[in-house]
């Protein structure tokens, strides 16, 4: 990100540009004074005017000032990334290079390989879906039949969809992939913050929060608790012999050979910070100076993928792949007291530095674009005309030479 993209470098450009702006102000109030002061002897009787003009005057332009700045303090960003799952294995389809769908696939599998019951939540709800599709495609096929005789003719519809949250009840498989992208946003949290305060050692103005500073969103998310449970007290890594001889050092993740994985849960922050999870699929973190929401909007909506990806990259039929929209709202801002700290901004730079990585992360957009998808298309379609037209030639030239033949033995 840019530097005058982020909010705080720039939000601070500003800050120090009506400081000087002030400070020429006053300069140049002060040189205006001098040459009027041969007028102050006519103005004598309307001195009292003056004074009062030329503070309203001066309350407009810093109120001005500093409004632009606050407007300029807060920053939302909109992230649509992309779910993709495969029909038959009712699994999460790894989108390769798309590092979060390769997560979201291995989180998964690791998740299904310890909680038997959110497994059985999840292939319910497919198969209660596979139920309710056959009986559709039933209903289409009887009406064909008696269709026979009419033209056969072809429609396409295009719905509106309005999602009625307060009477519509989430699905449990909509839940759990909601609470497995939330784990994987604190995951990627936990990661940068770790890298940007790396060089900071023990400085008494950060802090490192563990799982039992946030006890609502181990209840809350079925996910994060299981994950970050601490290894020795899951059976699966006690029946692998983990416990007995553990590695030396600090142990921050673990991942093994059968799909299982532990990672510690922590998040290095400024002293006084607060994360919460106010509601489903909202993050906050907050502190004396920032405010920062990750709200994940997941309502099981179809999402489309680009043209003749599913066969050139993915290698699947697009019949046999359910492809669905995630949208991540990122809302960070300065708080206005804030404005009048002059020192220790270093701590809080993390927050522009994020919402770069999340959308690298994140987005299917910028995941396409990096793989740079069109031209490689172009390619592929140039590569199979070619292909195509060799061929033919190929076939042309050799029955060309079997007619050369079969007259020859004539």
């Amino acid at each position: 990100m840019d530097k005058k993209t982020g909010i705080l470098d720039l939000t601070l450009s500003k800050r120090t540009e009506l400081i000087k702006l002030l400070l020429a102000a006053c300069i140049l109030a002060m040189g205006t004074s001098l040459i009027a002061n041969f007028l102050t002897e006519y103005f004598k009787a309307k001195m009292i005017v003056s004074l009062i003009l030329g503070g309203i005057l001066i309350i407009v332009v810093v109120v001005y000032f500093i409004y632009t700045i606050i407007s300029e303090a807060e920053k939302e960003i909109e992230i649509e990334g992309l779910i993709a799952i495969e029909k038959k294995s009712k699994n999460v389809c790894p989108i390769l290079r798309y590092e979060f769908s390769e997560n979201l696939a291995d989180t998964m599998s690791a998740v299904f390989l310890e909680n038997e019951a959110l497994k059985q939540y999840w292939e319910e709800d497919f198969k209660n879906k596979k139920t309710n599709d056959e009986k559709k495609e039933k209903v289409n096929n009887n009406s064909e039949s008696n269709e026979q005789k009419k033209e056969d003719t072809g429609y396409y519809a295009i719905i509106r969809v309005i999602d009625d949250k307060s009477s519509k009840e989430k699905k449990k498989a909509d839940k759990i992939l909601e609470e497995t992208v939330e784990y994987l946003i604190i995951e990627q949290l936990s990661m940068h913050l770790s890298t940007y305060f790396n060089n900071y050692g023990q400085d008494k103005f950060i802090k490192e929060y563990t799982r039992t500073d946030f006890p609502e969103i181990l209840l809350q998310n079925r996910i994060v608790n299981l994950l970050s449970t601490p290894f020795e007290d899951r059976a699966i890594f006690v029946k692998a012999g983990m416990t007995k001889n553990p590695p030396e050092g600090e142990i921050i993740s673990i991942y093994g050979n059968d799909g299982s994985r532990f990672t510690r849960f922590d998040l290095v922050l400024p002293k006084g910070s607060t994360i919460k999870r106010p509601s489903d699929g909202i993050l906050t973190v907050e502190n004396n100076r920032i405010f920062l929401q990750i709200e994940i909007k997941y309502g099981g909506f179809a999402s489309a993928l680009p043209k003749g990806f599913e066969q050139n990259y993915l290698g699947l039929d697009i019949r046999d792949l359910d492809t669905r929209k995630l949208d991540i709202t990122l809302r960070y801002k300065i708080k206005p007291l804030a404005l009048f700290y002059r020192s220790k901004w270093n701590y809080h730079n993390w927050v522009d530095s994020f919402a770069e990585r999340l959308i690298e992360y994140l987005s299917f957009g910028t995941f396409v674009h990096n793989v740079n998808w069109e031209a490689n298309l172009t390619s592929i379609i140039t590569a199979n005309q070619r292909r195509r037209i060799l061929k033919e030639r190929s076939e042309t030239e050799n029955a060309k030479t079997e007619n050369n033949d079969t007259v020859s033995n004539n």
